[in-house]
């Protein structure tokens, strides 16, 4: 949704460029991942929650037995609300970091069908609502966090 380099913060961009580059990549993705942390909370606050069931095919949910009818798997009511996570990738380079927060791979209708809509069933935006109410707030924690793992290399 949003790409947040260093650069807005200043002093910390010139502190964190002190650091080898190993040490930049961790310290960066340490922050993002304790940053996003509210925005996965509001996400989870904010998901709706169906009244019934249904069935999802190929994809491991939860240990029951397989409909004869349908060839799927039951999922219980909330089961996308209680499927978002936080996820947070370091670019092989070293020069990056994304953090991803949305539903687990089984719940992948969350994301496709709920929040963008599809078959004339418009969506609802609940993980763009979320990240809007918490941006700054993230912002912030980042800034904070990584000023001290910063400070806490530097004191090595």
């Amino acid at each position: 949704m949003s790409q947040q380099g260093t650069s807005g913060f200043g002093k910390l961009s010139v502190m964190l460029g002190k650091l080898e580059m190993k040490a930049q990549s961790k310290a960066v993705a340490q922050a993002a991942g304790f940053a996003m942390t509210p925005v996965r909370t509001a996400v989870k606050r904010n998901a709706p929650t169906g009244t019934g069931g249904h069935y999802v095919s190929r994809i491991k949910i939860q240990k029951r037995k397989r409909s004869p009818r349908k060839g799927g798997k039951i999922v219980a009511p909330g089961y996308m609300k209680r499927s978002i996570q936080k996820r947070v990738f370091r670019w092989r380079d070293g020069s990056g970091v994304s953090v991803i927060v949305g539903p687990e791979s089984a719940a992948f209708y969350g994301s496709q069908f709920v929040e963008l809509g599809a078959y004339g069933r418009s969506g609802n935006g609940f993980m763009l609502k979320s990240y809007r109410q918490t941006k700054y707030i993230a912002e912030d924690r980042f800034a904070k966090k990584l000023a001290q793992i910063i400070n806490k290399q530097a004191a090595k």
